[in-house]
């Protein structure tokens, strides 16, 4: 992990030792730790990256894990936990935790230690970092374990904000609620949603009303309670239909449900039957299908259809289900048509209406352009090749001030971790590339960093090893063709877009996993410019030999934004080109 400390007692001055001031600075480093795997994101809750297979852990391994354990710490651990002197609970923690990270390739054995570690030194007030970082390893190594390791953590978090005054409680406490955030979304996955909803109950009362996290936590109670019960709903429809196969009114009640409240229309299509509605027996197969591959005239009806629903529902999950439907159809429908008639201004005029609803009921999932506003105090770190944006690069000094981005800038040989903090996102712009060594610490950087980054170059990619094929050049060009007129980077823009008032050498990569194409030098799409990366994504790359760091899952999101290099390219840019620019940033920082 990025900047994580391995000898945590290296932050206590040895005179220091042993005081009562030690006790503070641990205080401290369960903060900083805290704070690392809040805001890197533990899991990646919320994205779209495809899900993955986790590895189970069989009866055998587990087995195989108690035996090591037994033979080598059985003894050492039933002393430490019978001995009075709690220093050797706390030796005996630290080492079972070093097995641990020294067993990385052993899932059911680095469970099993850092359990052990836990169950030691949790108890104890000295032991609360140790008891943390064992569930970080725990976290870190064993997938299938990770929602009982960040509950774990959070039981050590919740004793040390109880004893912590002031600003050091509610800082801990906003790491807390953050990590419940996570917690609740691998008890939905799991479909426990009473567990989910108590996580963050217990995270609203400990973060309290004046958290900056209090809006996203009531927000989520209630989505949470309103899931709960389309959960029962789901359970006494599904029962209905179990005990009478052939009632076809539970079975059209069913398949309404799971289309418009769960979203799921390849489950519904199970429960058609004959007596079914004709529009649900021509439209649920199709909207089962991947939206890619849908006919064109077949997207003009499911958009119709889908619209059609979003009045039949009363609650708000159904209304923002079925009108993104709608307006991804809609949207979709437009980039395939390209006759300029009838259908065409009927799709645009739906469409836009459908996206006014959506906003009333749910501003925050309207699909709409990044806006100078949206970025208004927005905090960036700024990397360039020197410290000061001046010459090719004045434009974006400019550009960044007049959004109301307030942003400080950074030498690309020479910025410090120190200086992400309070930064919500990192924007590199230009880099000396003759400097290798600044080229391998920013490629470190964009392989580990728990901050969002938007770059503007594929050697910083291919120096770190993200992708397992890359190829990207130089061809000249003034427009761009949107791919995906619905994703957020596109900034609302659709179809060719002129980016550059004149003809400019553009840098583009070939697509490749796990980066999603958004926008296309000229129309070839063999050539992407803008590029999403979302949080947790899987590195194609094989593990560089003798590196640490990399490559490792996204820890939060990319965008790879080819239009910055090279730097006179900036002067250039067209209106639509900022509002990419701009685009870039918010769906960085999980704005839309």
């Amino acid at each position: 992990m990025p900047f994580r400390v391995k000898n945590w007692n290296c932050l206590i001055p040895k005179p220091l030792q042993g005081t009562v001031l030690e006790a503070d600075m641990r205080t401290i480093k369960l903060i900083l730790l805290a704070g690392m795997l809040a805001g890197w994101g533990i899991c990646p809750a919320q994205t779209s990256a495809p899900a993955t297979q986790v590895a189970k852990i069989t009866e055998k391994d587990a087995q195989d894990a108690l035996q090591i354990f037994i033979s080598l710490y059985a003894d050492d651990f039933r002393t430490a936990a019978i001995s009075p002197d709690k220093k050797d609970d706390i030796e005996v923690a630290g080492k079972l935790l070093n097995a641990a990270r020294a067993s990385k390739t052993q899932p059911a054995l680095v469970w099993l230690l850092c359990g052990k570690c836990y169950e030691l030194a949790s108890v104890l007030i000295d032991g609360y970092l140790v008891a943390a970082e064992a569930m970080q390893v725990a976290i870190d190594n064993v997938p299938e374990k990770k929602a009982e390791a960040i509950e774990n953590l959070l039981v050590v978090l919740y004793k040390q904000i109880n004893m912590l005054p002031g600003d050091k409680r509610k800082e801990l406490a906003d790491c807390f609620a953050q990590m419940s955030l996570t917690l609740s979304d691998l008890r939905v996955a799991s479909d426990d949603f009473d567990g989910a909803v108590k996580v963050i109950q217990k995270a609203q009362a400990t973060a309290g009303t004046n958290s900056p996290l209090a809006g996203e936590l009531k927000s989520r109670v209630e989505s949470l309670i309103e899931r709960q019960k389309l959960s029962r709903q789901t359970e006494q429809l599904m029962a209905a239909v179990k005990a009478d196969p052939k009632d076809a009114n539970a079975r059209n009640q069913l398949v309404t449900f799971l289309v418009v409240e769960l979203n799921q229309p390849g489950k519904a299509v199970e429960f058609l039957t004959d007596a079914a509605d004709e529009k649900a027996r021509a439209l649920v197969p199709l909207a089962a299908k991947k939206i890619e591959d849908v006919a064109e005239t077949d997207l003009s009806m499911l958009a119709d259809w889908y619209r059609q629903l979003s009045s039949k529902t009363s609650s708000q999950t159904g209304k923002i289900n079925t009108l993104t439907r709608a307006k991804e159809y809609y949207d979709l429908f437009l980039v395939k048509h390209t006759a300029d008639d009838l259908a065409k201004t009927t799709a645009t005029l739906a469409g836009k209406q459908v996206e006014t609803e959506l906003a009333k009921i749910a501003p925050q999932n309207a699909v709409k352009p990044a806006s100078a506003t949206s970025l208004k105090g927005v905090k960036v770190l700024v990397v360039a090749s020197s410290t000061t944006l001046d010459g090719d690069l004045a434009p974006v000094q400019k550009h960044l001030s007049d959004v109301g981005v307030v942003f400080t800038v950074a030498s690309s040989q020479n910025f410090a971790p120190e200086q992400l903090k309070q930064v919500k996102a990192v924007l590199i712009v230009d880099y000396n590339g003759r400097d290798a060594n600044a080229v391998q610490k920013l490629a470190e950087f964009i392989a580990l960093s728990p901050v969002p980054c938007v770059v503007t170059s594929s050697r910083l990619y291919s120096s770190a090893q993200f992708f397992k094929q890359l190829e990207a050049k130089l061809d000249k060009g003034d427009s761009l063709l949107i791919k995906d007129p619905r994703h957020p980077l596109a900034a609302g823009l659709s179809k060719t877009v002129k980016v550059t008032s004149e003809t400019m050498d553009m840098q583009w990569m070939k697509p490749c996993d796990p980066a999603i194409p958004v926008a296309f030098l000229g129309d070839d799409q063999g050539k992407a410019v803008i590029l999403a990366v979302e949080k947790g994504a899987k590195p194609t790359a094989d593990k560089k030999d003798g590196a640490a760091w990399g490559p490792a899952p996204a820890p939060a999101r990319r965008v790879i934004f080819f239009l910055g290099r090279p730097t006179p390219i900036y002067p250039k840019f067209t209106p639509e080109a900022w509002k990419l620019f701009d685009a870039a940033i918010l769906w960085s920082i999980g704005g839309r």
